[in-house]
């Protein structure tokens, strides 16, 4: 399998398990476009919550 056809899949494989968690009333926990409003407070308090969890190089 080529590697953009398994790009492709995978992020097919992402919308639809976000989009089932929104039909269930969960807001998926994703990276949002920093280009968008709000998106770069939205990472930040994101990566705050799992601070722990995450390791930088």
């Amino acid at each position: 399998m080529s590697t953009i056809t398994t790009s492709i899949l995978l992020q097919a494989v992402t919308y639809e398990a976000a989009r089932l968690l929104v039909e269930q009333g969960i807001e998926p926990e994703i990276y949002r476009s920093q280009n968008e409003d709000g998106g770069r407070e939205y990472n930040e308090a994101l990566e705050a919550k799992y601070d722990d969890r995450l390791s930088r190089m």
